[in-house]
């Protein structure tokens, strides 16, 4: 059957049940065969720089990496505004990798500052699948990061890395989980930099809009409003975040822009 398909696609441009003719079952076109190896492939590069396995061998970790790191990474927040998001994907998710190896051989301090300074990779990662409209691949790195922060038990990343999901959520217009993620941001608030409390509050506006909810939205804008401020003068963490999460020069025009069009005051 799959030969007398193909001869009939290949003279008619059709295929069988295309032209009426009844298939047998199990009956499956190759295209279909060829999409679903496809789609493996790409899920397969989205996913292969951060599910290495182990275990690696040992190795001596000295903590001047974490700065290297960090340097490297500041070039390419850098370069995201010249080249856009499909020209780094591949090379930052490259050096999270080459961090993941001294990672599982580093010790106390080092180890917890690797673990931070990979988290912000994998954010990076996250965001650059993002703005390339790639929403697979941006869940995937947004749950990476997720667990980097709590490997690292940096509080302030892993509300970062909250924020990060209620993002994708947001774009996929899911604002039940926005809110559910963003109050799981500030369960602990008194413990979260300014910073990182604006950017959890802001998301959960967008979340209150999805749902139709103009109080809420007010509300949350107006308490991020209150710690722009503060989010100016003390740094969140010690590792530098995305450029998502930059709290913006002119806060007040960021925070009305975040008030979705209908709901913004008059």
């Amino acid at each position: 059957m799959a030969g007398a398909a193909i001869v009939i696609h290949d003279a008619l441009g059709r295929w069988p049940e295309d032209l009426g003719f009844t298939t047998p079952p199990g009956w499956i076109r190759p295209e279909h065969h060829e999409e679903e190896q496809v789609r493996r492939q790409a899920f397969g590069s989205v996913t292969a720089a951060a599910l290495i396995a182990g275990p690696v061998a040992p190795q001596h970790v000295d903590p001047a990496l974490i700065d290297y790191f960090q340097q490297q990474l500041e070039g390419h927040y850098r370069a995201d505004m010249f080249l856009g998001p499909h020209d780094l994907i591949g090379t930052v998710s490259a050096q999270y990798q080459l961090i993941d190896k001294p990672v599982r051989s580093a010790k106390g301090e080092t180890r917890r500052g690797l673990l931070r300074v990979g988290a912000a990779y994998a954010a990076l990662v996250g965001w650059l699948y993002q703005d390339a409209g790639d929403m697979d691949g941006a869940a995937f790195w947004r749950g990476v990061t997720q667990e980097i922060t709590m490997r690292s038990r940096d509080p302030h990343l892993i509300g970062y890395s909250l924020v990060n999901q209620a993002q994708v959520r947001t774009d996929l217009g899911d604002g039940p989980a926005v809110i559910d993620l963003c109050e799981a941001a500030l369960d602990d608030a008194g413990r979260l930099a300014p910073k990182v409390r604006v950017m959890s509050l802001q998301q959960q506006a967008h979340g209150a809009s999805l749902i139709g909810d103009r109080n809420a939205v007010d509300h949350l804008i107006d308490q991020a409003d209150g710690f722009v401020v503060l989010g100016r003068r003390r740094p969140a963490v010690g590792q530098r975040l995305p450029p998502d999460a930059r709290v913006p020069r002119s806060a007040a025009g960021h925070l009305l822009r975040a008030r979705p069009a209908p709901f913004r005051r008059r």
